[in-house]
């Protein structure tokens, strides 16, 4: 089947590689178009599918979805919303939640719900769980976080860990550290109906680390976020990971908090046998030395998280516009007023 394709499309070597193994010639196809959108772009991927119609292949929703996305990504809206009419009503095809995901490709955040409301009223598609959580990893600001916690209620969406993760994270971005202490004290307050996973912890203790490296905190929001590091890692004695235990100690690390660092290292290297960790012993080093903190640190580079046997890249903002560190309890600007929205 794969050949077939193949030949007619007078495929390259590389085309070969990729449809190597493949017996469906359905999937050739599609794994064609994907193909020829990568080397040339949508208007290549667009040719693939003319071939297709003219040797009377059915072009699939999952190609239509490709394709959508592909010139939606090229900043070609027309295009894409010729391509949503020729699926619905040339090919008669129903749009799937990928449909809705692939033509908000590049859309201004204000843009969505407009997209949202179109497809549930014309194609009864929704956007699920999966489209709100990924959207949460593009927000810059509290408002829109707030705006798709509500669309989720709206919908009567339920919730799982990969919600209030990408919350927590989306909350940091924000520098809005009220709203990661509020998910946290909702999900410590009802366990039974919205679980944590074992990353939960880690990642509210990186949202603040990352705001307090963006050196935007007063002295007294820093001691009230580090009490709430604090709390977090508390409860996390009975079931500890590498990760919070490495963040909480870069915190002190950031604060200059030596007294608290040297305290955290035996507190739970005695009494829990805890064994540290290379980086959790740097960062212990720099609590008791906060000269060698490197700049890579302090001015938001990424940094690798371990925990639970798998390696998370966080991604962060840049620090200062003349790539130095901020100085903890610097100039700070003027906050935003957020919108309010519904949490749960």
């Amino acid at each position: 089947m794969a050949g077939r394709v193949v030949r007619l499309l007078k495929g390259d070597k590389g085309m070969v590689e990729r449809l190597k193994g493949v017996v469906s010639e359905k999937e050739a196809w599609t794994k064609a178009v994907q193909y020829r959108i990568e080397k040339g772009g949508a208007r290549m991927g667009g040719e693939v599918v003319g071939v297709m119609k003219r040797e009377r292949v059915v072009v699939s929703v999952v190609v239509w979805n490709v394709l959508i996305k592909a010139w939606k990504k090229e900043g070609e809206g027309r295009f894409a919303e010729g391509l949503l009419r020729a699926m619905t009503k040339g090919a008669g095809l129903q749009p799937t939640v990928k449909t809705l995901q692939a033509f908000i490709e590049g859309e201004e955040f204000d843009s969505l719900e407009a997209i949202f409301q179109r497809f549930a009223r014309d194609y009864n598609t929704p956007p699920d769980l999966p489209t709100l959580t990924k959207l949460l990893k593009t927000t810059t600001t509290a408002r829109q976080v707030f705006k798709i916690l509500d669309w989720r209620v709206a919908l009567s969406l339920p919730t799982d860990t990969a919600l209030w993760n990408s919350t927590i994270q989306a909350f940091g971005r924000a520098n809005h550290l009220k709203g990661v202490i509020e998910i946290w004290d909702r999900l410590e307050a009802n366990t039974d109906k919205l679980p944590k996973s074992d990353l939960t912890p880690a990642v509210c203790l990186q949202a603040v680390r990352e705001s307090i490296a963006k050196g935007i905190l007063t002295q007294d929001e820093i001691k009230h976020y580090v009490a709430f590091c604090e709390r977090v890692a508390r409860s996390c004695e009975a079931t500890p990971t590498v990760a919070h235990h490495e963040l909480l100690m870069l915190i002190y690390a950031l604060t200059s908090s030596r007294a608290k660092a040297n305290a955290y290292y035996y507190s739970i290297t005695d009494a829990q046998g805890f064994i540290p960790s290379q980086q959790f012993s740097r960062f212990f080093t720099y609590a008791r030395n906060p000269e060698l903190i490197p700049e890579h640190l302090a001015a938001k580079r990424p940094l690798h998280l371990k925990t639970a046997g798998t390696v998370i890249k966080r991604d962060s903002a840049h620090g200062a516009s003349n790539g130095q560190r901020t100085p903890v309890g610097g100039t700070r600007p003027r906050r935003r007023e957020y919108a309010k929205g519904s949490l749960f």
